[in-house]
């Protein structure tokens, strides 16, 4: 990363609301137009997801994992026409048999329905030789995963935990998730399609994807002062066409917003130059 805009969030990690909502793509090119350095090291793109690592803890001194259930997610189903809210409420690896035992729970937005109005619950235990274990909220049951009605996936390999949806690089259908968010926060939801207090977060949805510093080092943050939108940080992001390469070219790349001159949302507008890296632009 060329810019990490450290000014925009606090000691503590949490955004700087004034920063945000005070920056503008004209007072942040500078940072795109800024001379730049080759970085200490690339990082490759992996499988991501907007459940990231927030939905478990790790315990340094023991070595076991368990859930999170300070944070919840919205999970848009597989077929794209229902949708849950959903926490993992336990999880244990390894468990007292030393495989992993999770419970994940669901309140579930039907087909057509416009809040939730049913709930499911989904509990299983996956070798610690590793697997997966897909979920259908709306059949209220496990299903394959090599299906096409799954919703969400819960795996291990080797020494990763994950939870993935039926959508982009996952799955064949047309699932994504949103969030996370505080369980103080999204418990308030009784929709999730619209806020509480009547905004359209339709399309707030993101289908699994391949990332790896755009997952690490986000560019934006959400909900500053009770507004449900995404604020841009215009962090700059180093793209080497070809890693293998010396003279691959390289960008600089910059997001600088999420919405169209409508302020209608999932219009996501990117900017970028070529660089040579070390040379004055």
């Amino acid at each position: 990363m060329a810019a990490e805009q450290a000014d925009f969030y606090n000691d503590d990690g949490s955004a700087n609301a004034s920063v945000f909502l005070n920056a503008t793509a004209d007072s942040e090119s500078e940072h795109l137009m800024a001379s730049m350095s080759e970085p200490s090291s690339w990082t490759s793109d992996a499988v991501v997801t907007e459940f990231g690592d927030a939905w478990y803890t790790y315990d340094f001194q023991t070595h076991t994992v368990s859930a999170n259930s300070d944070n919840g997610w919205l999970l848009r189903a597989g077929e794209s026409d229902s949708y849950a809210r959903m926490r993992v409420n336990q999880f244990d690896y390894p468990s007292a048999d030393g495989d992993v035992d999770f419970a994940i729970d669901f309140d579930v937005q039907p087909s057509g329905a416009s809040q939730f109005t049913q709930s499911a619950s989904f509990a299983g235990n996956i070798p610690a030789s590793g697997g997966e274990v897909c979920f259908d909220f709306n059949g209220k049951s496990t299903t394959g995963c090599d299906t096409a009605n799954w919703d969400l996936k819960v795996g291990v390999q080797g020494r990763s935990l994950y939870l993935r949806s039926n959508s982009g690089v996952s799955g064949d259908g047309d699932g994504g998730v949103f969030g996370p968010m505080a369980w103080n926060e999204i418990s308030t939801y009784t929709s999730a399609t619209t806020t509480p207090g009547g905004g359209d977060i339709s399309t707030h949805y993101s289908a699994d994807t391949t990332g790896g510093v755009f997952s690490d080092s986000s560019w934006y943050a959400y909900n500053l002062q009770g507004q449900h939108q995404l604020w841009p940080n215009y962090r700059v992001y180093l793209i080497d066409t070809d890693t293998t390469d010396d003279q691959s070219t390289v960008y600089a790349l910059q997001v600088t917003s999420y919405y169209n001159d409508a302020g209608t949302s999932g219009h996501p507008r990117v900017r970028w130059v070529e660089v040579d890296l070390g040379a004055e632009q």
